[in-house]
C-alpha cells in the first residue's frame, strides 16, 4: 500500500472516530468526581453539598480598604508563635464604617436583584432582610421549644410584668460590655432568641449575616438551577456576578462615594476556579508541549519536512486517542486531558528514533527502516502501555482514565509511526549521515569502565546520604495538593473566617442521615452527650451546634399552640409597652416578623414540617429527600497555631480529625464528619493503597514484558536495576528539596517507569545488535537525548500549572526522566559490558 493510501486510511479512521465521539464528549472537572467514590467521607461531602441549600450559595463580602471610612488603628493580636498578618489586620470598626458598609451592601444588593436572571434570591444585604430571613426560623424554633420554658417566658410578658421585663433589658444593655448581648437586646427586647435557645452571634445560625466583627458586610446569592450544572456554568455565573459588582463599583466611584473591596467566595466560586483551572492547566500544557517539541525538532533537524510530518503524526495520534476516550467514557475528566502532553512526549520519541535510523541508513526503504526499529518501538510501547494501563486498577477515576488514555495513545502512536511515518522517513532525509559525519554526543561520555564504576557508586552514595541525613520522603495526606497555588476564592474565605474571630478555629460539618426524624433526633442527642464528654485538653476549645431544637415535634407543637396564639393576639399591647420603654421601631422588626409568621403559617396549620418543607434557615440544616431525612450540625475545635500548613500543624489536625470522626461515628452510627478536612486523610490513604496494590501487578507485568522483549536474564536484570535506581534517585531529589509525596505526585512513579524503561530498552536492544558501546551511543544516543528532552518538555510544561498537584506531578516526572536518561546513556552501557564480558571493549 502506498504512503498516500496509508495516510488516507489514517485520516478516514480519525474523522469517523471523532465524528462519533465529539457529540457525546464532555469534560468533567468536578473535583469530587475525580476521587474514589467508595469513600464514606466523600459520600458525606456529596450529601452535604447536594442536600443542604447553604452549600450552593455564592458569598459576596464587602470591606473597606484600610484608611477609608473612619477605620481605627490595628489592634494587637495575642496568641501563638506567629506575628499578626499584615494583610489581614484585626481592625476596630467605628459606627461610620458600619454605616458605609450597610449602605454599600443595600446598594449592591439592589443591583443584584434588578439584574434579570442573575440570581434566584439575594440575602443579607440589609439588616432588615437578615432579620426577616431569621424570623421564620426563630418562629419555627418557638413552636418546637420546651412547653414549660415557653410558659415561663410568657409569664414575663403579662400586662402586670411586661414593664419590669423591658426595664431589666434596658438595665442589662447599660451594664454590659458584650457586643453580642447588646446586639441581641437591640433587636430582640422580648427575649425570643433566649427562649428558643438561639445565639444571634453564632455564624452557624440563622443570623449568620450579623455574626462577623463588623469589618465585613456579607451578601449571599442563591443561584438559579442552571448556574450549577457544571464548572463552566458556575464560572459563567460567577463572572456575571463579578461584572455586575465591577459596574456598581465604577458607578459609585464616579459619584464620589466610598467603594468597598468586593470579595467573592463560596461553593460556586470554588467549583468554577478549580474546574477552569485544571482544564486550563492541561489545555495550555498540551499546546505548550506541542509548540516546544516543534521548536526542538526545528533546532535539531534544521529542516521543515520531517518536523511537519512528525507533528502531523502526533496530531493524528492525539485525535484518535481522544475519540476513543470519548467513545469509551463519554465524559473525560479534566485531569485525564493531561494525556495529550504525555502522549506527545512519548510518541515523538518513536518518530525521532525512526528518522535517526533513516539518516544513518539512506540505502534502506521504509520496510527496511521498520525492520530495524520495530522491536525497540514495539517493546517500548508495550511496556509503557502496560505500566499506564495498570493505573486502571486504582480507585481514582481521574487517574484511571488518564492511565488508559496514555496507554491507548502510546499504542496508537507506535502503530502510526511504524505503519506510516517509517514509510515517509526515507524520503524526508535531505542530508544522510555516515560514520564520518556522526556528531558527538553533547553529554559526558564516561569513556572508561572505571569512570562508569565511579559514577555508579557516586550516585548510590548520594542517594544513601540524602536518606541518612534527611530521612525518607514524607507523605502529605492533606488536600493541599488539590488547591490552586493562588486562589481568590480561598483568600476571600480566609478573610471572612478571620472576621468571625475564628482565625485558629476549625469547623467540621456533621451530617446525619436516617429513615425517620426520630433517628435524627436520637443521633443529635447522642452527639450532644459525646461532645460534652470530649477531652478539651486534647482538642483545645470545643464548641458545637446541633440543630435538635429545629426538629419538628408534633407533641410540643400542639402544646405550644395556645401559648403562641396568645402571643400573636397581644402584638399591639406588647409593641405599645416597648414604645413606652423607649425602644425604637427598628428594635421591633424581628418581633413583628416572628409574630406575622406564627399567625399566617403556624396557627393556620401550614407549617408543620411533616412534609419536609421548612422555613428560612431551617432548610439549611434539615432536609428530606428520596424517603430519607438529613440533619446538619457543626463541631468546632481550636488548633494551637494559626500556621495551619506546617508539617506539625498538619499532623495535629490529622490526629484530631481521625479521633473526632471515630467519636462521632461511635456516638451516632448514622452521623459522619464531613467537609474537606476529613476527606484529606481518607483520600491520601486511598492513594497509598493504590500505589501499594498497583505496584505488584505493574512490576509483574513489566517483568513479563521485559522477558518477552529482551529474552536474556542479564539484560532483564540490567533494565530492572536501572529502573529501581532511577526511582530511588527521584525520591532522594524530592527529599533534598523538601518536596513531600502527595496524592498528585505519587502518580509520577508509574509515569517514570513507563517512560524511563523505554530508554533502557532502546539501549539494550542496540547493544545486543552492535555490541560496541561507543557505536551504540553514536547510533541512538542523540536520538534518545532528543526523546528525553521532548518528554521533559511534556512534563516540564506542567510546571506552569496553577494547581499545586499538577505542579508537583510535573516536578517529579521531570526529575525522574532526567535521571532515567542519565542512567540509560551514561551508566547502563557499562553495566551491560560488565555483564557481557565477551563484548567489544568500551573504547574504540
Amino acid at each position: 500500500m502506498s504512503v498516500r493510501r496509508r495516510l488516507c486510511v489514517v485520516f478516514a479512521i480519525t474523522a469517523v472516530l471523532l465524528g462519533v465521539a465529539i457529540p457525546r464528549l464532555r469534560i468533567e472537572a468536578d473535583v469530587l468526581n475525580l476521587m474514589p467514590q467508595h469513600l464514606p467521607e466523600l459520600q458525606s461531602l456529596k450529601t452535604l453539598r447536594e442536600r443542604f441549600q447553604d452549600e450552593g450559595k455564592l458569598i459576596v463580602a464587602l470591606r473597606l480598604p484600610q484608611g477609608e471610612g473612619a477605620i481605627a488603628t490595628e489592634t494587637e493580636v495575642l496568641g501563638d508563635d506567629l506575628d499578626p498578618d499584615p494583610e489581614s489586620p484585626d481592625l476596630e470598626m467605628t459606627p461610620d464604617t458600619a454605616d458605609i458598609l450597610s449602605e454599600a451592601a443595600e446598594s449592591l444588593g439592589a443591583i443584584f436583584r434588578s439584574t434579570e436572571g442573575l440570581a434566584h434570591s439575594v440575602e443579607g444585604d440589609s439588616m432588615r432582610d437578615a432579620l426577616r430571613n431569621g424570623a421564620s426560623s426563630l418562629g419555627w424554633m418557638l413552636t418546637n421549644s420546651d412547653p414549660e420554658k415557653l410558659e415561663q417566658w410568657l409569664a414575663g410578658l403579662q400586662p402586670e410584668t411586661i414593664d419590669q421585663t423591658l426595664s431589666d433589658v434596658i438595665d442589662g444593655m447599660g451594664s454590659t460590655f458584650d457586643i453580642a448581648q447588646l446586639q441581641v437586646a437591640a433587636y430582640d427586647p422580648f427575649g425570643l432568641t433566649t427562649v428558643a435557645g438561639l445565639d444571634m452571634s453564632d455564624e452557624s445560625g440563622p443570623f449568620s449575616a450579623m455574626a462577623n466583627d463588623g469589618s465585613l458586610k456579607i451578601i449571599e446569592l442563591v443561584p438559579l438551577p442552571e448556574a450549577m450544572v457544571g464548572y463552566r456554568a458556575a464560572d459563567k455565573w460567577v463572572t456575571e456576578v463579578r461584572s455586575a459588582a465591577e459596574a456598581w463599583a465604577q458607578s459609585r466611584a464616579a459619584e464620589g462615594l466610598a467603594v468597598p473591596e468586593v470579595l467573592i467566595t463560596g461553593e460556586p466560586a470554588f467549583m468554577a476556579e478549580t474546574g477552569t483551572g485544571i482544564e486550563g492547566d492541561f489545555t495550555n500544557t498540551s499546546i505548550l508541549t506541542f509548540v516546544l517539541i516543534a521548536l526542538l525538532f526545528l533546532v535539531v533537524l534544521r529542516t521543515l519536512k520531517p518536523l511537519v510530518n512528525v507533528m502531523l503524526m502526533i496530531l493524528l495520534t492525539v485525535g484518535i486517542t481522544l475519540a476513543i476516550g470519548g467513545i469509551m467514557f463519554g465524559s473525560i475528566t479534566a485531569m485525564s486531558m493531561g494525556f495529550a502532553a504525555v502522549v506527545q512526549g512519548l510518541v515523538v520519541d518513536y518518530g525521532a528514533l525512526i528518522y535517526r535510523y533513516a539518516m544513518l541508513h539512506p540505502e534502506l526503504d521504509g520496510a527496511g527502516i521498520r525492520a530495524r526499529v520495530r522491536m525497540g518501538i514495539i517493546g517500548a510501547s508495550i511496556t509503557t502501555a502496560v505500566v499506564f494501563g495498570m493505573m486502571a486498577l486504582g480507585s481514582f477515576p481521574g487517574l484511571r482514565q488518564f492511565g488508559l488514555l496514555v496507554a491507548c495513545g502510546t499504542i496508537v502512536g507506535a502503530a502510526i509511526m511504524l505503519w506510516v511515518f517509517a514509510e515517509i522517513a526515507p524520503s524526508l532525509v535531505s542530508k544522510p549521515m555516515s560514520s564520518l559525519n556522526l556528531s558527538p554526543l553533547p553529554v559526558p561520555r564516561l569513556h572508561s569502565s572505571r569512570n562508569g564504576a565511579v559514577f555508579s557508586i557516586l550516585l548510590i552514595v548520594c542517594i544513601v546520604l540524602v536518606f541518612a541525613v534527611k530521612g525518607l520522603p514524607r507523605f502529605d495526606p492533606s488536600m493541599s495538593s488539590m488547591r490552586p497555588r493562588h486562589s481568590d476564592a480561598l483568600e476571600a474565605w480566609d478573610v471572612i473566617q478571620n472576621s468571625m474571630g475564628k482565625r485558629t478555629e476549625v469547623m467540621f460539618p456533621v451530617v446525619v442521615e436516617d429513615e425517620t426524624l426520630g433517628g435524627i433526633r436520637s443521633a443529635f442527642g447522642n452527639l450532644e452527650q459525646a461532645m460534652q464528654a470530649a477531652d478539651t485538653d486534647y482538642y483545645g476549645k470545643v464548641r458545637w451546634w446541633l440543630p435538635a431544637a429545629l426538629l419538628p415535634d408534633d407533641e410540643r407543637q400542639e402544646k405550644n399552640k395556645a401559648v403562641l396564639a396568645w402571643f400573636v393576639e397581644q402584638r399591639s399591647q406588647l409593641e405599645a409597652a416597648a414604645d413606652k420603654a423607649g425602644f425604637e421601631p427598628e428594635s421591633l422588626v424581628l418581633f413583628g416578623d416572628v409574630n406575622e409568621w406564627l399567625e399566617k403559617q403556624f396557627l393556620t396549620g401550614q407549617a408543620t414540617g411533616d412534609d419536609g418543607k421548612f422555613p428560612g434557615f431551617v432548610r439549611r440544616v434539615l432536609s428530606h429527600a428520596d424517603g430519607k431525612w438529613f440533619g446538619l450540625g457543626t463541631i468546632h475545635i481550636t488548633r494551637p497555631s494559626k500556621n495551619f500548613f506546617t508539617e506539625k500543624g498538619q499532623a495535629w489536625m490529622r490526629s484530631r480529625t481521625l479521633t473526632l470522626g471515630e467519636m462521632v461515628s461511635t456516638a451516632a452510627p448514622s452521623a459522619s464528619l464531613s467537609g474537606w478536612i476529613p476527606l484529606g486523610p481518607a483520600i491520601s490513604q486511598a492513594a497509598k493503597d493504590d500505589a501499594l496494590y498497583e505496584s505488584w501487578p505493574v512490576a509483574a507485568a513489566l517483568l513479563v514484558s521485559l522477558i518477552i522483549v529482551l529474552r536474556h536474564w542479564r539484560d532483564v536484570l540490567i533494565a530492572v536495576v536501572s529502573l529501581l535506581l532511577a526511582m530511588c534517585a527521584t525520591l532522594a531529589v524530592l527529599r533534598f528539596f523538601d518536596r513531600p509525596l502527595n496524592m498528585a505526585n505519587i502518580a509520577a512513579f508509574p509515569l517514570i517507569a513507563g517512560t524511563g524503561i523505554d530508554y533502557s530498552l532502546h539501549m539494550l536492544i542496540a547493544l545486543k545488535e552492535k555490541r560496541e558501546i561507543v557505536a551504540v551511543r553514536h547510533l541512538i544516543g542523540k536520538a534518545l537525548i532528543i526523546c528525553a528532552v521532548s518528554s521533559c518538555i511534556g512534563f516540564a510544561s506542567l510546571l506552569t500549572a496553577g494547581n499545586r498537584g499538577v505542579f508537583d506531578l510535573g516536578f517529579a516526572c521531570c526529575t525522574g526522566l532526567i535521571l532515567s536518561t542519565f542512567i540509560a546513556l551514561g551508566l547502563l552501557p557499562h553495566w551491560w559490558h560488565w555483564m557481557h564480558p565477551g563484548a567489544a571493549p568500551a573504547e574504540e
